[in-house]
């Protein structure tokens, strides 16, 4: 019996060059302060709002089905990177992450409007409250992201250059030895209410 193939997927909002580089000199100053993790490719580097995990291939299209018309949560955000964290916030750190300025709410409707749609193919909705970050790097092991002593206010509150999210992307995640590579498989336009 054949096995049935599996699509990794999630939605996203994809960053601007000009962002992804400020990111990328961001983990480099983080980098240069022996902080060791598996850091994250500018290229890849989004913003998550809903991971979708590996699912069969008629689910994947009907999740594409659910995103093909455009999202009325308030417009455009315009968004910054602002600051870094972890997850968790306390104890080991699993994840460095950067932070968001700017219309984080509108983001917040993006996703909550998302989860709705999922919900209609069969996603249950997220028990945990959406918070916007980038994913800048992930631990190595389970001693967790080690020397974040080591970073200074000056990156801690560093500030990047805006951007607006114009749409949101349906991404199919293929993994490979050299890391991830992300198809974008449907683009979801935001647009004013009406």
């Amino acid at each position: 019996m054949e096995r049935e193939r599996l699509i990794r997927g999630f939605v996203a909002v994809e960053l601007p060059a000009e962002v992804r580089g400020f990111l990328a000199d961001l983990a480099d100053r983080v980098r240069s302060r022996g902080i060791r993790a598996r850091w994250v490719h500018p290229d890849r580097m989004h913003i998550t709002l809903r991971f979708l995990g590996e699912i069969p291939a008629p689910r994947f299209e009907a999740v594409r089905a659910a995103l093909a018309h455009p999202i009325a949560a308030g417009g455009h955000p315009e968004l910054a990177p602002a600051g870094i964290g972890t997850f968790p916030p306390r104890g080991r750190a699993r994840v460095l992450w950067a932070g968001l300025r700017g219309d984080t709410a509108v983001l917040g409707r993006c996703a909550l409007e998302v989860e709705s749609r999922l919900e209609t193919v069969g996603f249950p909705r997220e028990s945990r409250p959406f918070r916007p970050h980038i994913t800048l790097a992930r631990a190595r092991g389970p001693g967790g992201i080690v020397g974040l002593d080591r970073i200074g206010p000056e990156i801690r509150t560093a500030q990047g250059p805006g951007f607006r999210v114009t749409h949101l992307t349906l991404f199919e995640s293929r993994l490979h030895p050299q890391g991830p590579e992300y198809l974008p498989r449907v683009t979801v336009p935001l647009v004013p209410c009406p």
